[in-house]
């Protein structure tokens, strides 16, 4: 499966997360200007706009976030480790798909 580059740096960009370089170019006018932005995208960080995607297909047959991300682990072959680790983003993607909070 390949990453979808386009709609992380979309959520980059919603949630304000670019960074500009200082010598970025700049093409100003009276009324405003537009800066040049290169939006990196980390391909070990658009697996969790894949794993949301799945989770919400999904969430309806779970009834625990826990159950949801123990399955995601298993059907998209994540590492383990994850679940161990209470501070990961996996949880939290799962506690909001059960919970319907997007």
């Amino acid at each position: 499966m390949e990453p979808d580059y386009i709609d992380e740096a979309k959520t980059r960009y919603e949630t304000e997360s670019i960074r500009i370089d200082d010598d970025a170019v700049v093409s100003a006018s009276s009324n405003g200007a537009w800066v040049q932005a290169w939006v990196w995208v980390d391909r070990n960080n658009w697996a969790r706009l894949d794993v949301r995607r799945w989770m919400d297909s999904v969430t309806g047959s779970y009834e625990t976030s826990d159950e949801l991300a123990k399955a995601a682990v298993e059907e998209l072959q994540l590492s383990e480790s994850w679940l161990d680790d209470a501070s990961h983003w996996i949880h939290e993607e799962a506690w909001l798909s059960v919970m319907g909070a997007r």
